[in-house]
């Protein structure tokens, strides 16, 4: 047993991560701090925003179908840059069209043209 530094919450060992550079062999953060603090650095470091200001935004939904579940940070593939939030769907639509608005209003046409046969309106 052991105690977290960062909940103060008083765990299993199993509930810690090994890590042979310390004393007794394992992280001083439990799995889900550890998990957390890592999560919020990332989100710091590539899009200059907190977890916190991540999770706000998602409260609205997907930008484009506004869906408000499987969110995702979407980024410029160039810059990495922060573009906004978007469902898994509406991202990798934008993914398999390469991210070019070229491709992407040539998909609009053809479905205007050929028909939308879906099912799935907004």
């Amino acid at each position: 047993m052991k105690t977290c530094i960062k909940c103060k919450k008083y765990k299993h060992l199993s509930d810690f991560f090994k890590n042979k550079s310390t004393k007794d062999g394992y992280t001083v953060y439990c799995k889900p701090c550890f998990n957390l603090n890592t999560k919020a650095a990332k989100n710091l470091k590539r899009y200059g925003m907190s977890t916190e200001e991540i999770t706000k935004l998602k409260e609205t939904g997907c930008e484009l179908c506004g869906v408000k579940n499987n969110l995702h940070v979407d980024h410029n593939h160039r810059t990495g840059s922060f573009r906004g939030i978007l469902c898994t769907n509406c991202n990798r639509g934008i993914g398999h069209l390469k991210d070019s608005p070229d491709l992407l209003r040539k998909a609009i046409a053809y479905l205007e043209s050929k028909g939308n046969y879906s099912t799935w309106q907004s």
